[in-house]
């Protein structure tokens, strides 16, 4: 019983690996379904060869093992390890590798294996575009940082799992999350990174935190060090208040950094961009200090809400190990820093007109940066499930860059603060296209399986889109 349920497990387990190896073999190759079927039958062949293998490698485990170590090891609930990133994968079963040997030509292998390449090249490229973009704010980046600091990236991002790169199986999406690359990346920082930074950056960059990268909206551990917790039998409803306090003090020093350090980058930006003196620097670092005040202030009373709300009714004997697992949302605020009254009435005082003309150069700078960024997300993640050719790329790109011009205040306002690295989400700049003008720059079958991909609910959400869009072009005509 205890082998047949784990050939169950390790089936299904391994079933969404061949699903997703073919649905990009088809978005490489032209298949028809006499050797799609010849494919299926052939992963379905690898997926039982390898379970079988494992099963019988496990079987010899077992009955190595003692009676009282065989009883734990094959109880209700346990489950032998199994690792499909290494050997046991059907993908690297000798049946599957000679199927696709029989199936496919020479030609077509050489030409899959070289257009995978390029398209996990051009994904590590848009991951490592992202992380430029996330922390571009915190650190503060001149433009030549900018490529140099892409290049290193990509390189590192080439090394992440293969979830990044690939479809997921069953219509399922995965999201990317700025705090895990960011802490990919920490391996190459002392070496690479911090080299190509000055002495204020360097100091930026090492005092990144994870709450000014996690998500908007999705939860990050709580934060508890420098929270002194007495002994269980001294916590009182006095103490737990205390402590509950105390908790929200932290995360408010948290979220007043976390801008502080936004504000100093700007800073730093600035006076580098402008060449500023030292007099304009005072008054602009004064500004700024006023300008990280107000926009924590919101999230702090926010945060604070939510924090005695979930917390009042937890036993004082149970806080201390609630607060250590409290998992909290991101307040994070969509309002532009440069739309603050204080610095922008200081930087229009301070600065001459020659340098305001610079400063305003670099925002529209990092400004495309974000929208190439953005374009090369939604691109990366559309090539996951059809691989384009240069032409038909390029012209997609078109039509994907012009949707997310024209409806970007509608996107950015009706989904969550950086939707576009929502997997979910990242078919919606795809589905404002319409089939007739998507079919002039793809295959019919290449559309076929983009609108595939496509959830079915969509159409009400785009219609939304499209109609807050008319709404709001109409009161601009007006004005």
């Amino acid at each position: 019983d205890h082998l047949l349920r784990c050939e169950e497990i390790a089936t299904t387990r391994m079933q969404p690996i061949m699903d997703a190896e073919i649905s990009q073999l088809r978005a490489l190759v032209k298949l028809d379904e006499k050797r799609l079927e010849k494919l299926d039958a052939a992963a379905t062949s690898a997926i039982e060869a390898t379970v079988g293998e494992w099963c019988k490698a496990w079987e010899d485990q077992v009955m190595e093992m003692d009676d009282a170590q065989r009883k734990q090891r094959t109880g209700s609930n346990a489950f032998p390890p199994l690792d499909t990133s290494k050997g046991e994968n059907p993908k690297s079963h000798q049946i599957w590798k000679d199927s696709l040997a029989q199936v496919l030509s020479e030609a077509e292998i050489e030409d899959v294996k070289q257009r995978r390449a390029d398209r996990r090249r051009a994904r590590s490229e848009a991951l490592a575009m992202l992380m430029v973009d996330e922390l571009e704010p915190l650190v503060g980046f001149t433009a030549e940082q900018r490529k140099q600091l892409k290049d290193c990236f990509a390189k590192a991002m080439l090394t992440l799992p293969e979830r990044y790169y690939a479809a997921q199986a069953n219509n399922s999406y995965y999201s990317l999350n700025p705090l895990q690359l960011f802490n990919h990346l920490s391996g190459i920082a002392e070496s690479e990174v911090l080299p190509l930074l000055d002495e204020g950056q360097a100091e930026r960059w090492e005092g990144v935190t994870p709450q000014s990268l996690a998500p908007n909206h999705q939860s990050s551990r709580g934060k508890v060090d420098g929270l002194e917790f007495p002994p269980p039998d001294q916590l009182d409803a006095v103490e737990a208040q205390r402590l509950i306090t105390n908790y929200i003090y932290l995360r408010a020093k948290d979220y007043t950094r976390n801008y502080r350090a936004k504000m100093e980058a700007m800073v730093a930006g600035i006076t580098r961009i402008a060449q500023l003196e030292p007099e304009q620097v005072a008054l602009l670092s004064t500004a700024a200090k006023g300008a990280a005040q107000a926009l924590a202030k919101d999230e702090i009373r926010n945060f604070e809400g939510w924090a005695r709300q979930n917390l009042q009714n937890v036993l004082p004997a149970d806080l201390p190990e609630r607060l250590k697992n409290h998992n909290q949302p991101n307040f994070s605020s969509q309002r532009s820093t440069a739309e603050l009254p204080i610095l922008t009435s200081t930087i229009d005082r301070v600065l001459s007109p020659e340098q305001k003309k610079r400063w305003a150069a670099e925002l529209e700078a990092r400004q495309r940066w974000s929208r190439d960024c953005r374009l090369a997300i939604l691109m990366t993640e559309i090539e996951k499930i059809v691989i384009l050719e240069q032409a038909k790329r390029d012209a997609l790109a078109d039509l994907i860059g012009s949707a997310l011009d024209e409806y970007q205040q509608e996107l950015d306002s009706m989904f969550s603060f950086k939707w576009h690295i929502q997997g979910y989400y990242s078919m919606v700049p795809l589905s404002l296209i319409s089939d007739e003008t998507l079919a002039e720059a793809l295959d019919k079958d290449q559309v076929r399986l983009l609108r595939g991909r496509t959830p079915g609910h969509f159409d009400n959400m785009i219609e939304n889109l499209k109609r807050n869009h008319k709404e709001r072009k109409k009161v601009e005509k007006k004005k």
